[in-house]
C-alpha cells in the first residue's frame, strides 16, 4: 500500500558503503536533487543512512526522520543547488561545482524565482552526467598569449 512505512531488511540486495566512490556521490547527488524537485528536504543524510542495489548501484535513503518540507522557492533552490553542485563535485567537475552554488546562492537574496530557475538547469545538465569524468578527459584550457586565443576566435 502506498505511504505505508515497511521495516524489511535490505542486506540482500544493498551494500552500505563507509566511504563512497564518485559514481555513488554523484547517484547520490541526483536522487538528493530529486527529492528536493518535489519538496523534501532530507536532513540526516551521511553514509550510515544511505545503501546501494547491488545490480543498479542506485542509492535508497534510510532514515527520513530529519525529513523536512521545502515550503518555498528559496528553500527549495538552496537545497537543490547544494544537491547539484555536490553532484557536479563528484563528476570531477569541481571548479563549475564552486561557480554554480555561487550563482544561485547569490539570487536567492535577490530573486529565489530566478535562483530556483538557474537550480533546476543545473539538475537538467547533472542528469546527462552519466559517470564522473577522469582528469585525462578533462582539462582546462589555458592561454599564455590572450592576442593568441583572440586571433584564434577569429577578432
Amino acid at each position: 500500500m502506498r505511504g505505508d512505512i515497511v521495516m524489511q531488511d535490505l542486506r540482500e540486495n544493498y551494500n552500505q558503503a563507509e566511504v563512497f566512490t564518485n559514481q555513488q556521490q554523484l547517484d547520490q547527488a541526483k536522487q538528493m536533487a530529486r527529492l528536493s524537485l518535489n519538496n523534501i528536504g532530507l536532513g540526516d543524510c551521511h553514509s550510515g543512512n544511505i545503501m546501494f542495489n547491488k545490480t543498479t548501484g542506485r542509492p535508497i535513503q534510510l532514515d527520513f526522520g530529519g525529513t523536512s518540507i521545502l515550503k518555498n522557492d528559496r528553500q527549495k533552490a538552496s537545497n537543490l543547488s547544494l544537491s547539484v553542485a555536490q553532484g557536479l563535485h563528484a563528476a570531477g567537475l569541481k571548479e563549475e561545482a564552486l561557480i554554480f552554488r555561487g550563482t544561485v546562492q547569490d539570487l536567492l537574496y535577490t530573486d529565489p524565482a530566478m535562483a530556483l530557475d538557474v537550480a533546476k538547469q543545473g539538475l537538467s545538465r547533472l542528469q546527462k552526467i552519466k559517470a564522473p569524468i577522469t582528469p585525462d578527459k578533462y582539462s582546462y584550457a589555458t592561454v599564455d598569449n590572450p592576442q593568441d586565443f583572440m586571433s584564434f576566435l577569429g577578432n
